[in-house]
C-alpha cells in the first residue's frame, strides 16, 4: 500500500506546474468506442526560455473502469522550432502492474529507462535500460506537435520512438470537416496516417487514422483511430485557458510552409 501511495505522489508531482507565469491551454477530450470508456485531458505551457512543456492525464470511467481500471498521466518538455524533444516521462497503471517510462533525447539519441511493478506491491517485475543510437526522433507529445505544425498536402513523416521501438509514420492531409463544441464551430484540416506497427500490449493499432486540426488555433479537436477491437474516437469536451499558445508558435515558425 505504500508503494503504491509513492506511486500516486509521483503522479501528481509530474502534473505539478513548473512556472506559474507561464501561460497555459488545456484540452479535454471523451474516448468513445460504441460507448464511453474514458477521458483524457493535455496541458500545454509556454515557459519563459521558450520551450513548451506539454502533459497528459487519460483514465477511464464507470462503469468500464471497474473492468478495466486505468490511469496515464505523462509529461514532456519540448523545443518548438524545429520540434524537439528534450525529456519525456510516462507512467500508467492497471490493476495489476504500473509501468513507468523516462527517455532523454540527447545529440546523438535517446537514453530510457522502462520498468514494470506489481500495482498493489510496488515490488518490480522488470527493468530494461538502453540507448536508442539514432537521431530525429521524437516523443508522442512532440509527433503530434509536428505533424500540427508542419501538415502539407504533400505526404510527409514523423519518427517517433516508444516502448523502446522506432516508428516511422507518414502523413499528409485529407480533407477537411468540422467539430462542434456547444454553440462554438470548429473547421478543421484532417491529417491522415497509418500507425503500421505493433506494440506489446493487448490492444494493437489498425487501420487508418485521422486527427482534426482548427484552422484557426491549430487545437487538435478529435482523433479518429482504429485497433484490432474496433475504431474508437476521441473528441474535444472542453477548452480552458489561453488557445492561441499553439498558434503563436506556429505564426512565428511556421507560417507559409503549409
Amino acid at each position: 500500500m505504500r508503494k503504491r501511495l509513492l506511486l500516486l505522489i509521483l503522479l501528481g508531482i509530474m502534473l505539478n506546474p513548473l512556472n506559474a507565469k507561464a501561460s497555459d491551454l488545456e484540452v479535454c477530450y471523451e474516448i468513445s468506442l460504441f460507448f464511453k470508456l474514458g477521458e483524457s485531458c493535455i496541458q500545454y505551457r509556454q515557459l519563459e526560455d521558450g520551450k513548451l512543456e506539454a502533459s497528459s492525464t487519460t483514465y477511464t470511467v464507470p462503469p468500464i473502469s471497474k473492468i478495466v481500471p486505468f490511469r496515464e498521466v505523462g509529461k514532456a518538455l519540448i523545443e518548438v522550432y524545429p520540434v524537439r524533444t528534450v525529456k519525456m516521462d510516462l507512467l500508467s497503471e492497471n490493476d495489476k502492474y504500473s509501468y513507468s517510462h523516462s527517455y532523454k533525447f540527447l545529440d546523438k539519441g535517446i537514453d530510457y529507462v522502462i520498468q514494470k511493478r506489481h500495482t498493489e506491491t510496488g515490488k518490480l517485475k522488470s527493468i530494461k535500460k538502453n540507448f536508442f543510437g539514432k537521431k530525429g526522433f521524437l516523443d508522442p507529445y512532440g509527433a503530434t506537435l509536428s505533424l500540427i505544425f508542419n501538415r502539407s498536402e504533400e505526404q510527409q513523416i514523423v519518427k517517433l520512438f516508444l516502448d523502446s521501438k522506432p516508428i516511422i509514420l507518414p502523413y499528409r492531409l485529407d480533407g477537411e470537416g468540422t467539430v462542434f463544441l456547444g454553440k462554438e464551430t470548429f473547421d478543421c484540416e484532417k491529417v491522415r496516417f497509418k500507425p503500421d506497427y505493433e506494440t506489446d500490449k493487448k490492444l494493437q493499432p489498425k487501420g487508418t487514422w485521422h486527427f482534426w486540426i482548427d484552422k484557426s488555433t491549430h487545437i487538435l479537436m478529435r482523433m479518429d483511430i482504429g485497433f484490432t477491437i474496433g475504431s474508437a474516437r476521441m473528441e474535444v469536451i472542453s477548452i480552458k485557458g489561453d488557445r492561441n499558445i499553439l498558434k503563436r508558435i506556429y505564426e512565428r515558425y511556421y507560417r507559409g510552409m503549409i
